[in-house]
């Protein structure tokens, strides 16, 4: 077993832009983006080639450079974040530095933690699914090449196994809906352990 969060950003703060405060509407949720989060060294103990990106290299500036001292190293790090956001032009990994100003955590147990690791590695550079993420209000197919935040995210968990990941199909969970899910399962299992 091993524990992941999922980073679930804020749209209402002084960092949301007017995309994710759109996005947020559109899904009615407080969120408009999530990101899986893993210790740095249980990926580079699996993946050791895995090559990150720092914060000073994003293509084009967000609030996480305007958070940060661009002169961060990787040594001041302790997680990794695998995503997709238009803001990195599709999936990527990047060093994530807790932030409870932007963003609300999920923290959970796993199995099969490289089953993640190697999924996000294997669509690495894939493009951000702009088409995709109209699907939320418009009809469109999903495109099996191109990733949203939370398709890849929930895509990652149902290859694990995740219990309420099982009936749903990855590329129709919005950031708040994967929130609620995960936030109940949580909740049930606390429960069970409690009775």
């Amino acid at each position: 077993m091993a524990t992941i969060k999922l980073a679930f950003f804020k749209a209402d703060t002084i960092y949301g832009s007017m995309k994710s405060r759109l996005i947020s509407k559109w899904t009615k949720s407080p969120y408009s983006h999530v990101e899986l989060i893993i210790e740095k060294d249980t990926v580079f103990n699996h993946k050791p080639e895995i090559k990150p990106l720092l914060a000073t290299t994003y293509k084009k500036v967000c609030s996480y450079e305007k958070l940060y001292d661009p002169n961060l190293k990787e040594e001041d790090f302790n997680f990794l974040q695998f995503t997709s956001s238009p803001d990195y032009g599709g999936v990527c990994l990047t060093y994530h530095k807790i932030n409870n100003i932007e963003y609300d955590y999920l923290e959970f147990e796993v199995n099969n933690i490289e089953w993640i690791i190697d999924f996000f590695y294997s669509i690495r550079y894939s493009k951000y699914d702009n088409v995709g993420i109209l699907g939320f209000l418009l009809p469109f197919k999903d495109r099996t090449n191109e990733w949203f935040c939370s398709e890849s995210c929930s895509n990652a968990l149902k290859i694990i196994g995740f219990k309420p990941m099982w009936l749903i199909e990855p590329s129709s969970v919005s950031p708040g809906m994967l929130f609620n899910m995960v936030s109940a399962y949580i909740e049930g299992c606390e429960n069970v352990i409690k009775n």
